[in-house]
């Protein structure tokens, strides 16, 4: 099959009633990771040397840095707004699921969600080449904002430890 027809596969997560469809090619790992978890993972960073981390964890040996949605995805119409994207987690029932997207050898960034579906393809009608471009693609009934990964987002992170 021409990799330029093959269709794109998309992988759905699920954030505070939100649903995202993100390339699937952008993620590294998924994992169930249930029941409580460290305090640190619950702390949104605000002030110092990296802002607005929600958590921070090792995994394979290598540090994953947890963000909200505005700070890793990008829509068509361009970045989330934090107010609408990212409300907080409860802290009674923190999300199971963690998604790590691909990263440099060093680190990577990644996002605890509700729940995480896919791969999935688009609805045969429609055109691949339209689905960046479009806001939603429909998948089992259900519509998904599309998302792409902020570029830099690892550079965004630092901040000048004088906040």
């Amino acid at each position: 099959m021409n990799t330029l027809t093959r269709p794109y596969r998309w992988f759905g997560i699920e954030i505070h009633g939100r649903r995202y469809a993100i390339d699937f090619n952008c993620i590294n790992t998924v994992f169930y990771q249930p029941g409580d978890h460290d305090q640190a993972d619950r702390t949104v960073v605000e002030k110092g040397p990296f802002l607005g981390i929600r958590g921070l964890m090792v995994h394979e040996g290598a540090p994953v840095f947890l963000l909200p949605p505005s700070r890793l995805f990008a829509s068509a119409a361009g970045p989330l707004d934090a107010a609408e994207h990212d409300t907080a987690a409860s802290v009674e029932a923190p999300a199971a699921w963690v998604v790590i997207f691909n990263g440099d050898s060093i680190s990577s960034v990644g996002i605890r969600v509700e729940r995480a579906s896919g791969p999935f393809r688009m609805q045969p009608d429609m055109a691949e080449a339209d689905a960046f471009a479009k806001k939603e693609i429909q998948h089992l009934d259900q519509w998904w904002t599309v998302v792409r990964l902020r570029p830099n987002v690892m550079e965004d992170l630092q901040g000048d430890g004088n906040e």
